[in-house]
């Protein structure tokens, strides 16, 4: 259950003055002069802390030994209870975890040369505990041997729900787009939260604003507005001469990124579809055959007339004989660049010209 595997960790600093510690008991001066004794006898024994592990689902408590060095060192979440007292018999610390879970940490903290291994039925328990425990070394290693494994993990019966968004999000940006085309999710465990951050991490790149155009009603992102042409814009001549035709967005408080996403989910896309929905509004490629620069959405829209366009002697106009479109020899426009033809054909990526 998500309360075990979470280990709800519960710390308190009790004094030596005889008063009750945080499991109930107390500690008379006869008993502290016979520890304070033992520990002389014993060296090294003043630096261990007593750690009580209650399993309320199991009914059962334990008691754990790990070094004050180590405590701290590793499980960064003690710090803020251990640092402020010199003698450890000082220190009281009560912990409710699944016991197996927190006997491997202890492990994991006093065998560094041997730890014990981890499988996928116990790393996601591992991950959440250490997470909230503030072991990040032991967090890095369960997200690798998640990524890893995540096709075994997923086909146990473990509750994914307990991942929390920090740990999606790194989940997210250790898992490329290729490795989750390869995960197979029947029940949706997990995919659907990745390819959401996924798409939040989208639009957080410079530059990536969705807006619509106010001529045409396309889609596009702000840093490709100088690229890419708009076949209805206004067009004019800037001072290279180059023929200008930009998107320009819609100052229409109507249209909203936030919207457009519901709108999308709606009409029952899944976070993947949505996803790549973006991703090809945003990125964008030239193409070698027309000299365009165009989403990737369009890849199959490179527009072309099959036959060469006829004019008459010494006119500047003419026609397509395929399509009967108007040409002209000598472009003062932006004709050719906004020019559709009656032929569409995948574009060609240029490769030394990506966007």
């Amino acid at each position: 259950d998500k309360k075990a595997v979470a280990g709800a960790a519960s710390a308190a600093v009790g004094g030596a003055d005889g008063k009750d510690d945080a499991t109930g008991g107390g500690a008379d001066k006869d008993k502290a002069a016979d520890k304070k004794g033992s520990s002389k006898a014993e060296p090294g024994r003043d630096n261990l802390i007593v750690i009580h592990v209650c399993d309320e689902n199991r009914g059962i408590n334990r008691d754990f030994t790990c070094r004050k060095d180590v405590l701290l060192s590793e499980m960064a979440y003690f710090r803020s209870y251990l640092n402020g007292s010199e003698s450890c018999e000082d220190i009281d610390i009560s912990v409710h975890c699944d016991i197996q879970i927190f006997q491997w940490l202890i492990k994991y903290l006093n065998e560094p040369e041997t730890p014990p291994p981890l499988d996928t039925t116990n790393v996601i328990s591992i991950l959440i505990s250490s997470q909230f425990l503030k072991m990040q070394k032991l967090v890095d290693l369960c997200l690798q041997f998640a990524c890893a494994n995540v096709n075994e993990i997923l086909k146990m019966p473990i509750d994914l729900n307990c991942l929390n968004q920090d740990l999606l999000t790194k989940l997210s940006e250790m898992l490329s787009v290729d490795d989750l085309e390869e995960i197979n999710d029947r029940k949706d465990k997990l995919l659907s939260r990745i390819y959401m951050r996924k798409l939040e991490a989208l639009f957080t790149h410079e530059g990536n604003v969705m807006e619509r155009c106010c001529y045409c009603g396309k889609l596009f992102a702000s840093k490709d507005r100088c690229k890419t042409v708009c076949p209805k814009a206004k067009i004019f001549i800037d001072f290279h001469g180059n023929v200008i035709a930009e998107h320009a967005p819609s100052r229409a408080s109507s249209w909203d990124v936030n919207k457009f996403l519901l709108s999308l989910r709606a009409r029952k896309l899944s976070w993947s579809d949505i996803y790549w929905r973006v991703w090809g509004l945003m990125a964008t490629m030239d193409c070698s055959v027309c000299g365009l620069t165009f989403s990737a959405s369009e890849l199959a829209h490179c527009s072309y007339c099959p036959n060469a366009p006829i004019f008459r002697s010494g006119q500047n106009a003419g026609v397509y004989p395929c399509c009967s479109a108007p040409a002209v020899r000598v472009d003062t426009g932006a004709a050719n660049r906004t020019r559709r033809g009656c032929c569409a054909s995948n574009h060609v990526i240029d490769p030394a010209n990506k966007a």
